[in-house]
């Protein structure tokens, strides 16, 4: 358990985050990611999205535990 804690949860944790900005910034190259936003929050390992169209938004939040693969993430969706 302490190994999953220190090595394997933060790699993958790392890798997926990488996965995130390198999308965002070729959604924004592309003009496709109109109306989303991303926030990265590491330390405390939430993932936070938000799409709005017009008048609508919608807002999304995956929450990664310590000792993530054994347990799974806990997504909120909002409004």
């Amino acid at each position: 358990m302490p190994y999953i804690k220190t090595v394997v949860s933060p790699a993958i944790l790392d890798n997926e985050i990488q996965k995130i900005e390198v999308s965002q910034l070729t959604l924004k190259e592309n003009g496709q990611g109109e109306g989303l936003t991303f926030s990265l929050f590491k330390s405390t390992k939430e993932i936070m999205a938000e799409y709005t169209k017009g008048e609508v938004s919608m807002g999304l939040k995956i929450q990664i535990p310590n000792d993530y693969p054994l347990k799974s993430v806990s997504v909120e969706v909002g409004q």
